[in-house]
This record gives structure tokens, C-alpha cells and sequence, in this order.
């Protein structure tokens, strides 16, 4: 997978950096639904948390870590 590492110079002289992934080389054998981040809306988050505090719910939040990153991709024809 081909990747592209942007750097950017702050004001204060720091550096920020994030790296891009180039979706070209899958985008011909993975659809669009399937190669979308399942990110959930800060909306969608907002409202479900202002819910849970009025019910008065506990609630819990988990990670995989890598979860995407290891998982098995199908062979290019």
C-alpha cells in the first residue's frame, strides 16, 4: 500500500506530521462501503452520551488496537 507523509512546520518551528494512505492500488477491488472508516459521527456520540447521563447509565468504552491494520486483505487477481 502506498502511503504519503506530509509534514508541516508550526509557528512556534515544531513539526506535525500524518501519513496518507493512496487508496488507488484498491479502490478497483474493494467498493467504497466496504473501504469506508466505520468512524461514527461527534453528533451521533454527543447525543448518545447526554441520553446515557440522563438515564443515569454506566457506561464503558474498549479499543482493539490495529484492529484494521491486521486484518487478512483478498489476494489482486
Amino acid at each position: 500500500m502506498d502511503a504519503l507523509m506530509l509534514l508541516t512546520e508550526k509557528k512556534d518551528g515544531t513539526f506535525t506530521g500524518w501519513v496518507v494512505y493512496n487508496r488507488k492500488g484498491t479502490h478497483e477491488w474493494v467498493s467504497k462501503d466496504e473501504a469506508a472508516s466505520p468512524t461514527a459521527y461527534v453528533e451521533s456520540i454527543m447525543i448518545t452520551a447526554v441520553i446515557d447521563a440522563k438515564e443515569d447509565w454506566d457506561v464503558m468504552v474498549g479499543d482493539v488496537p490495529n484492529a484494521f491494520i491486521q486484518a487478512n486483505m483478498p489476494k489482486v487477481k
